[in-house]
């Protein structure tokens, strides 16, 4: 039995306390194929992180953030969101982690995250499936090389125990994708919500965090591009993972 889209209840997990968190909802909202009033939006900051909140939820996204870390400067309520991640686990709900979300899911089930400017990724850059990316039920619908939006300045060096790397960037030796061998959960370090124009509005607010001088961010922007392939993974993970009843 394929499940309903506009019967799905999806739980929004935000870790945003700037301009850029209406920005990045209605980024979601945009591309994902169900009603808005199926997002049931949670600010990690404000609200409640109680198992409850995971009641009757179809699905769980994860989303990123502009200013906090898994590591040093790792926001106070850090241990609480892992705790509610854990629960997900347990319950085996399909989730989708990106950015930040990628690296706490990464931590939270003895994954390594680090620092290390070598490996930060920022702008427009090309991925590949791994071979067992291609199999997957959602990178199996894609080229074995395409395009994402990317900023990060801390990387998963090492994915958890029990899950799979399913997406490379050979320039870097880091984890851009991982999923669970036993759960519908994926977590990954890029943004499939981003379009070309998305990109340009958040580098421009975080230059101060990304570049030194803003003839850099003016490099990214011109040398960013369309990455319609990877725009197409949240409605794939709506299609081949949410709406397929296990």
């Amino acid at each position: 039995m394929i499940k309903n889209r506009n019967n799905l209840k999806i739980l929004f997990l935000q870790v945003r306390e700037d301009e850029m968190k209406e920005h990045e909802f209605l980024c979601f909202d945009r591309l994902i194929n169900v009603p808005q009033e199926n997002f049931f939006r949670v600010d990690i900051f404000r609200d409640q992180l109680d198992p409850s909140l995971l009641n009757d939820m179809d699905a769980v996204i994860l989303a990123g953030t502009g200013h906090y870390f898994s590591g040093e400067g790792q926001m106070d309520r850090l241990p609480e969101l892992i705790a509610l991640i854990k629960e997900i686990h347990d319950k085996k709900i399909p989730m989708l982690a990106i950015g930040y979300g990628h690296e706490v899911v990464a931590l939270a089930f003895g994954g390594e995250v680090v620092q290390d400017p070598a490996l930060r990724e920022i702008g427009t850059i090309e991925m590949r499936c791994t071979e067992e990316g291609k199999d997957d039920p959602i990178f199996r619908y894609l080229p074995e090389s395409f395009f994402v939006q990317i900023g990060h300045s801390h990387s998963v060096i090492a994915p958890p125990p029990g899950t799979r790397d399913i997406i490379t960037n050979h320039k870097k030796n880091c984890c851009e994708v991982f999923v669970f061998e036993d759960r519908p959960i994926y977590a990954i370090q890029f943004h499939p919500e981003l379009e070309h124009k998305d990109v340009v509005v958040r580098m421009s607010f975080y230059k101060k965090k990304y570049f030194e001088q803003s003839e850099e961010l003016d490099k990214v922007i011109n040398e960013s591009k369309e990455t319609p392939e990877a725009n197409r993974i949240l409605n794939l993970f709506i299609d081949q993972v949410v709406r397929v009843e296990k």
